[in-house]
């Protein structure tokens, strides 16, 4: 999965789900699939393609 641009593993990132209401969680570690990799300072899942993590 490492060489994989389309999984987003991330650690301590804030997910903000689309489901309401809206429950904000900071796992310690997640995977995307189906998200390109990249920095960023929350996971959005509304703005990812509304792809949950796994």
């Amino acid at each position: 999965m490492r060489n994989n641009d389309n999984v987003l593993i991330a650690g301590d990132l804030l997910c903000i789900p689309s489901v309401q209401p809206i429950t904000p969680t900071a796992p310690d570690v997640m995977v995307v699939f189906g998200r390109p990799r990249g920095k960023r300072r929350s996971y959005r899942q509304w703005q990812e393609d509304n792809i949950d993590r796994k």
